[in-house]
Parts: C-alpha cells; sequence; structure tokens
C-alpha cells in the first residue's frame, strides 16, 4: 500500500514538472483563468449546456475590446467552476490583423489552414494555446479562442464538488461507526459493566453435515464456532456461540 502510493505521489511530481505551466501575456484585463463563475455572473447570461457536465457556460453582455477591435459576442466556458476557455467573435476580415498581433505575442503559427475562403490558425504552447478562425458567407466572422487546458487537471478541491465524494464519505463513516459498535459491543464486559472484554481465540465443536439426504449435492460438513473473550479487569469469560447450521442455511441460496 505504502509503496504504491509513493509511486503514485512521484508520478504526479514528474507529470508537474514535465508539463509546466507558462506564464503568458493575454490581450486582455478583464478575464483571469482559473476565476470562479461567481466573479461574472451579474455581467452574463447563463448559456450552459445542461449536458454538459462539470461545464458553466456564460455570455457576456456587455462587449470586450482587445487588439484594438470590440467584439460582437464573448462566452466564458468553466470546467469544475474555473475558467479555461474564452471564445470572442469579431466582424470579418480581422484575420490579418489578429495574425500579425498574434505572431508578435505568441510566436509563428503552428497549426495554419488558409486553402479555403475559411481560415484556420493555432498559436502558443500546447495547453495554453490560441485558436484563430475566419468563416466567410452567412455566418462570416473572425473568432478568437484562448484556453488554459491546465485548468481542467485534477484538483484535489474538485473532490468536493462532485456528488461521488459525499457517497464515498458516507460509506467510509459508516464503515468506521460500523466497527467502532462491533468493538465496544465485543469489549463490554457484563460483570464489571467496563469496555476490557479481549479476545482470546475460536474453537470449533460438533461438526454435522445438515443435508445427509442421498440427493445432497454438498458433503460439507459444517462446525458451531465458539468465540471466546476475557476481561482483563475482572477476568470474567465470555464465549460467543454460533451454529454451523446457519452457515449451511445461507450457503444453499448460493
Amino acid at each position: 500500500m505504502n509503496k504504491t502510493l509513493l509511486i503514485l505521489i512521484a508520478f504526479l511530481s514528474f507529470n508537474s514538472f514535465s508539463q509546466e505551466k507558462e506564464n503568458l501575456d493575454y490581450p486582455f484585463t478583464e478575464f483571469k483563468f482559473g476565476d470562479a463563475p461567481e466573479k461574472y455572473s451579474s455581467n452574463c447570461t447563463d448559456i450552459t449546456n445542461p449536458e454538459a457536465l462539470d461545464e458553466i457556460s456564460l455570455l457576456m453582455l456587455d462587449k470586450v475590446s482587445i487588439f484594438g477591435k470590440i467584439s460582437k459576442k464573448t462566452k466564458l466556458h468553466f470546467y469544475n467552476n474555473r475558467l479555461f476557455r474564452i471564445e470572442m467573435e469579431f466582424d470579418y476580415g480581422n484575420w490579418d490583423d489578429f495574425e500579425s498581433k498574434l505572431n508578435t505575442m505568441y510566436g509563428q503559427v503552428w497549426a495554419l489552414d488558409t486553402t479555403k475562403e475559411d481560415k484556420s490558425g493555432m498559436w502558443g504552447p500546447a495547453k495554453q494555446y490560441i485558436s484563430m478562425f475566419e468563416l466567410s458567407g452567412y455566418a462570416s466572422s473572425t473568432n478568437l479562442t484562448f484556453y488554459d487546458e491546465y485548468q481542467k487537471d485534477f484538483q484535489f478541491a474538485d473532490l468536493y464538488q462532485s456528488s461521488m465524494f459525499y457517497v464515498f464519505a458516507i460509506i467510509l463513516a459508516s464503515l468506521i461507526l460500523y466497527f467502532i459498535i462491533a468493538y465496544y459491543i465485543n469489549a463490554y464486559c457484563s460483570k464489571c459493566k467496563k469496555f476490557k472484554m479481549k479476545y482470546q481465540g475460536v474453537s470449533q465443536s460438533n461438526p454435522k453435515d445438515y443435508d445427509p439426504g442421498l440427493l445432497s449435492s454438498s458433503n460439507t460438513v459444517y462446525t458451531d464456532m465458539t468465540y471466546t473473550y476475557k476481561c482483563s479487569n475482572c477476568k470474567h469469560v465470555r464465549k460467543d456461540h454460533y451454529k454451523g447450521f446457519w452457515k449451511w442455511f445461507n450457503s444453499r441460496n448460493k
């Protein structure tokens, strides 16, 4: 168990160092990746997809300006209550201007497709990339999307936001309570009224086949079990007997 835990910790540590997050500059100051939706909800409309698990989407009511251009729409997307994606829609025809500025801020584009009337490109690190595409035709627009995929990585705080955490906690608490109650029941001495009974051992007696018929499918012999406890305070001995009959009876339906 300890060895497995150490391996897991080492793996998580290696994973965090091998994918170190970069401190990028962004062309906006209104938003910060990792923010909770409550910071923006008063100035947004909720457009969350009910089928999107662990995600919240908000549409900004105010326009946002970057690179000297005013956005037509700005959408904020949250994963586990952390801002991880920002989508901005602008008027068509801003590709060349935005491409130049993105090249300056994040280096040369590393995924570019301009073979058709519609254009697309990607800039920045693999998990903090910026995507731009320009659509022509009826829905003509230039669209910028900023990503921080690190916000989707596991964080221990995520456990408290999951209903499964509370289910697990209730089951674990029930098991702990069960063992505590069982311990005190077995440790209670009826003579001196103290919890000083100690387990001494188990013995078997009265071996018997409870189904000796000709059509019996089992030749197992079941014995009675006797668990012995002794009080360390008054030396009182208690013997708890469990009939082998019940073990046989319960095994018939298996």
